[in-house]
């Protein structure tokens, strides 16, 4: 019988106990031994993911670090999110196989001080008062941002960042039915082989080049373009079927209309009377790659474009 490290996580723990018990009954019949981690705490669901992403990579460190310890070689959940975030982590803890970090510039502590300025325009709303509150159907987003990248100490990098995020709501009909469009672009400028490895520009997750894995392209230049075809269900539930073609580039003079990547899928969004609930998205790319994302916020907000140590 296949021993497994078994993370059942809040869901299966709390709210949702018939999920455990069923695993439970069922995994032995399919030559299963599931071998329960203990002691370990929530994976960060998409909150903790969102506002601490430091956090939420402590977190599942340590979820993976009690699984390696069982001996077992396979880590299983009944949770999707679980899932999403253990694999998101997995893949960030283990960059070091990933690349020689020998050669990724800035790897590894440093101190730096990063400033940056942001300007927006933002009319995206409902398109009529029948639509659920926080489903965007009209309007449009522009928003410019610069920043500089100071080190201190015996960081001695410099660097500025700029970019601009473009989005436009076009109503169709009443329902809502829209058309999405977003264009994003950043870039940072200096030697690409002196700026650190974890503050190029990145494409990949849930955000920016969807279907592909997390921050999967990074570089000094990254832009993609979104286009998405939004229509309600209900009053509080809506559907989307989009596509996102982008890619990074070594510097500006590089930007091409060739190799791009591409991804598409599809999302279910439910809203309340006061804005977006939940989305759950399933992506996908033309390379192959199938990604399944659960996020508890709005669909496009920003996210933090330098990491914080």
């Amino acid at each position: 019988m296949k021993k497994l490290a078994y993370y059942k996580g809040c869901l299966a723990s709390l709210s949702a106990k018939e999920l455990d018990i069923s695993t439970r009954a069922l995994a032995p019949k399919v030559g299963y031994e599931l071998i329960e981690l203990e002691s370990v705490t929530c994976c960060g669901a998409g909150d903790i993911h969102e506002a601490e992403p430091d956090y939420y990579l402590h977190l599942n460190a340590r979820i993976l670090s009690y699984a390696e310890a069982t001996g077992c070689d396979t880590l299983m959940t009944v949770c999707n999110v679980c899932t999403l975030n253990l694999r998101q982590a997995n893949y960030q803890l283990q960059i070091d196989e990933v690349y020689d970090i020998s050669r990724l510039p800035g790897f590894g502590k440093r101190d730096a001080l990063y400033a940056e300025l942001e300007a927006s325009w933002d009319t995206r709303r409902p398109a009529n008062r029948f639509d659920g509150q926080g489903m965007r159907g009209a309007g449009h987003l522009v928003s410019v941002f610069g920043g500089r990248y100071e080190g201190l100490a015996d960081n001695t990098i410099n660097f500025y960042r700029g970019g601009f995020d473009l989005q436009q709501f076009v109503a169709l009909t009443q329902g809502p039915r829209a058309l999405e469009f977003r264009v994003f672009a950043e870039a940072v400028t200096g030697p690409r082989d002196e700026i650190p490895f974890l503050e190029l520009p990145r494409l990949g997750g849930q955000r920016l080049l969807r279907g592909y894995n997390i921050d999967r392209f990074r570089d000094k230049v990254a832009a993609v373009g979104q286009v998405g075809y939004l229509f309600s269900l209900s009053r509080y539930v809506a559907m989307t079927i989009f596509a996102d073609v982008g890619r990074v580039y070594a510097d500006v003079d590089a930007l091409t209309w060739r190799d791009q990547r591409v991804g598409f899928g599809t999302a279910l969004e439910i809203y309340s009377s006061t804005g977006m609930v939940a989305r759950a998205e399933i992506a996908g790319s033309a390379d192959g790659s199938v990604f399944a994302y659960l996020s508890l916020d709005p669909v496009f907000d920003t996210r933090a474009r330098t990491d914080r140590r």
